[in-house]
């Protein structure tokens, strides 16, 4: 499903409501998209994303990007209404730790016009993704992960340069590098894991229909 863009302006600030996903495969015609809605005169800018059904880390870029534009003195940037799963994925790549999430659309409003009185927030609190026992049921590992690693690294690096200012380009380059090694590895980890976690659900539901043959047999 490609992503629809409806537009909406209030007072002072932009709105955009996201129907859809945003992955590798559509990310730069999203991105040209919500730019080619945005005018001159807009300096506040709400993304309500309660459509939003996967973003992997090309989307993200997408909004680092949307959030970018809208920095600096007199601009402001917001996303609103996420899914759970959306909510996740900006938690635990960092990304709400940069720019403001609000739980509605006027929440949001409210904060990009600063009539909220703080720039804090309940978006949710970070899960622990050093989790052992992944939920198999959960899509944050493909939603993160995304369709390509190098969508990942990238928005890692410029989510520090949003906040810390452009690095060198050596710099940059062996960041990539070892960014992109360190995740692979990981994936590998995780396939790991999950093929032992699978193995043993065979396994032991297996045995418990054994425990239930047996004990009705005779």
């Amino acid at each position: 499903m490609a992503l629809e863009v409806s537009w909406n302006r209030a007072p002072r600030v932009l709105i955009a409501t996201l129907t859809g996903r945003i992955d590798s495969a559509n990310s730069m015609d999203c991105h040209k998209a919500l730019t080619a809605g945005i005018g001159p005169d807009d300096h506040a800018l709400v993304l309500n994303m309660a459509g939003v059904r996967f973003l992997s880390s090309a989307g993200l870029r997408v909004l680092l990007m949307l959030a970018k534009k809208f920095t600096g003195p007199g601009k402001a940037f917001a996303v609103c209404e996420l899914t759970d799963n959306i909510n996740e994925v900006m938690s635990v790549s960092g990304f709400a730790e940069i720019i403001q999430v609000r739980p509605s659309q006027h929440a949001a409003v409210a904060a990009v016009t600063g009539e909220d009185g703080s720039d804090a927030d309940s978006a949710g609190e970070t899960p622990d993704p050093s989790a052992d026992s992944p939920d198999l049921r959960n899509p944050i590992d493909m939603n993160v992960v995304g369709e390509n690693i190098a969508d990942l690294a990238n928005f890692t690096i410029e989510k520090h340069e949003f906040v810390n200012g452009p690095l060198a380009g050596d710099v940059r380059s062996e960041a990539f590098k070892a960014i992109s090694d360190l995740l692979w590895g990981e994936i590998e980890q995780a396939l790991e894991r999950r093929k032992r976690i699978i193995a043993r659900m065979f396994q032991e539901a297996g045995a418990t229909l054994q425990e239930v043959v047996a004990k009705h047999a005779g």
